[in-house]
């Protein structure tokens, strides 16, 4: 709970709003090393939370050569985001655990639903929060 409290996602959420997000929105997961969170041929349907660990978002090649996207290891860092919008058939990468990882698994819908509730409000516009420092961070990079 203490990784949700401190990410910008969960930000300004009441203490019920978290259990909420981690036992009937979410689902928490554990993986071992080597193996894939969503792969390329995965349909998009969730945003991933890490809570410990370490993994490397990839894309392969057609020859088969990995590309190596990024590697994530802070608590409470977002990945498979910008999915939960795009209505995208599949990705165009893939998560793998570079070591056991646990990670929240919450379903897209929480943050496209189009009925009105706090929760879904309240993550949306911490959702947009975080768009807005990416995109930043990566006009700093140019």
């Amino acid at each position: 709970m203490a990784i949700l409290r401190q990410s910008r996602l969960c930000r300004n959420l009441e203490e019920k709003e978290l259990l909420n997000l981690m036992e009937q929105e979410g689902t928490v997961r554990t993986y071992s090393r080597g193996e894939r969170i969503f792969q390329e041929t995965d349909r998009p349907d969730s945003v991933y939370m890490l809570l410990n660990g370490s993994v490397i978002i990839a894309k392969e090649t057609f020859s088969g050569k990995r590309i190596l996207l990024a590697q994530l290891e802070n608590p409470g860092a977002l990945f498979g985001e910008v999915y939960a919008f795009m209505e995208k058939a599949s990705y165009d990468m893939y998560v793998e655990a570079l070591t056991q990882v646990s990670v929240l698994i919450m379903s897209s819908r929480i943050f496209t639903d189009r009925e009105e509730n706090s929760l879904s409000r309240k993550l949306r516009e911490n959702l947009l929060e975080v768009f807005d420092g990416k995109a930043y961070n990566m006009n700093q990079k140019l």
